[in-house]
């Protein structure tokens, strides 16, 4: 049985490992997640900023009278903030990206866990299988061995009836 035992560290080692790379998994599954809220965080505070940035701009330049340049200077402004806008939704999409990346990689770690702990119930139900075979090879072996003694028994009783004839002899 020392094979087994060995075979079952091994079989729960590889479990214990697989269940540790799950939970490491899990974790960067959940900063995946945090970083995706934030950047949509991020995202929708920047876009109310620009928002406001942007009508604060144009407040400014209806209100007096202006030259064609601060004009200009606004719209370089406007286009800035539109830029900044697709910055904040480049970080978005890269945040979603490695999320649905490690979502995978979660789902993957739990189907490799799944195997490993399928392996290791497989395992102890074949251990149990084999223990439970070899009991009642030694159960069947011990009954003969019994059959065989009560046998012999019989037959030294039967022996020993016959004996009592031997005794006697006709002449």
């Amino acid at each position: 049985m020392n094979v087994f035992n060995d075979l079952l560290s091994i079989k729960r080692f590889r479990e214990s490992q697989a269940e540790l790379a799950l939970a490491g998994q899990r974790q960067r599954f959940v900063l995946a997640q945090e970083g995706e809220a934030e950047a949509r965080e991020r995202l929708e505070r920047y876009t109310q900023w620009a928002v406001q940035r942007e009508r604060d701009m144009y407040g400014a330049l209806c209100s007096r009278t202006v030259r064609v340049r601060e004009i200009e200077e606004v719209l370089q402004n406007v286009a800035a903030l539109r830029d900044g806008e697709r910055s904040h939704e480049a970080s978005l999409q890269e945040a979603q990206q490695q999320l649905e990346a490690e979502r995978q990689a979660l789902a993957d770690q739990r189907a490799r866990h799944q195997a490993a702990s399928r392996s290791t119930e497989k395992f102890v139900e074949l251990a149990a299988r084999h223990l439970e075979e070899h009991m009642q090879i030694l159960e069947q072996k011990e009954d003969f061995e019994m059959e065989e003694a009560a046998m012999q028994i019989r037959e030294r009783e039967e022996w020993g009836s016959f004996d009592e004839y031997e005794e006697y002899e006709p002449s």
